[in-house]
């Protein structure tokens, strides 16, 4: 591509032109590893997303463009915003599992995979858990709620592991079945994720002012 500004021809994904330095726009969305400089990979060292975006976020924080024109301005506001929200996609193992499927052309997981031959005694356990946290918050029983939640996030940690052997099992792109069984194990993890958030909520009712 070329730089908008002085015509230079410019890399892919580059943040700004090598001749005159402006910042350039966005490429098109949807790919956080392109967006961070990073390999499209599940494993990544521990901090990599962190770290690649302050390192490319220097480069393009609007501070200090804030004497630029207003194309420019703009152009490091956008990537600034990009940068960020590919860092939250990737910091988390399982928006970047996501992430992954999508660009490895699978279809997103809905709660509805088909090949998820457990998922009714799954979604039962799941309906058992919900009721034993809802008496837990009944009767005051915080310990009991916490316990739940905290059944939740080491299945959540769980599954992380699982996905890592998945994407990593071939040694390079998985094949069908691997992402097959990671849209499956996404799909477990929204109901995980669901209620860990539930049970780690602060009870409305028990905090000050919020109840008799």
């Amino acid at each position: 591509m070329t730089c908008w500004s002085c015509q230079a021809e410019v890399a892919a994904g580059a943040l700004r032109c090598g001749s005159c330095g402006r910042v350039q726009p966005p490429g098109p969305p949807g790919d956080p590893f392109a967006a961070l400089g990073l390999p499209r990979a599940f494993a990544l060292p521990p901090g990599e997303p962190e770290r690649a975006r302050g390192e490319r976020a220097r480069l393009v924080h609007p501070d200090r463009f804030a004497r630029a024109d207003p194309r420019e301005r703009r152009h490091a506001a956008e990537q600034a915003a990009r940068l960020n929200d590919a860092f939250r996609e990737l910091a988390d193992a399982l928006r970047r599992a996501a992430a992954l499927l999508r660009l490895l052309g699978h279809a997103a997981p809905d709660g509805r995979e088909p090949h998820d031959a457990g998922l009714a005694a799954f979604l039962e356990e799941q309906l058992e858990l919900r009721e034993r946290l809802a008496a837990a918050r009944s009767a005051g029983d915080e310990g009991a709620a916490a316990a739940i939640g905290a059944g939740a996030r080491a299945r959540l940690a769980a599954l992380a592991g699982e996905l890592a052997r998945l994407f990593g099992s071939a040694g390079g792109a998985p094949g069908e079945w691997a992402l097959r069984e990671a849209a499956r194990l996404l799909s477990r993890a929204r109901y995980h994720e669901a209620l860990a958030a539930e049970a780690e909520a602060r009870d409305p009712a028990r905090a000050p002012g919020g109840g008799p």
